[in-house]
């Protein structure tokens, strides 16, 4: 997760780097959100956790009708995605 400091503390991220990605190869991705808690997996394994602190990140729609944003590729590089799914 971009912008969220690794460490045990409050609003920190707790962080397992996943094995090397493959170029070429697909890679399955999965983040979980429940309420303010994060998990991410890659391929199965779980990389990362975290309690969202942050009041401005992650509003309820009914909250902020302008939340939402999904990022899958907000900066350079070259990438393809494919069965994106989103379950609410």
């Amino acid at each position: 997760m971009y912008d969220i400091e690794v460490g045990a503390g409050a609003g920190q991220q707790a962080y397992n780097r996943a094995a090397p990605l493959v170029p070429g190869q697909w890679t399955d991705c999965e983040i979980e959100v429940r309420g303010n808690s994060y998990t991410v997996r890659v391929n199965g394994l779980q990389t990362t956790t975290f309690s969202n602190q942050d009041p401005g990140r992650g509003k309820a729609a009914a909250d902020d009708p302008h939340s939402g944003f999904i990022g899958l590729q907000a900066h350079t590089g070259r990438v393809a995605f494919r069965n994106i799914f989103i379950k609410v």
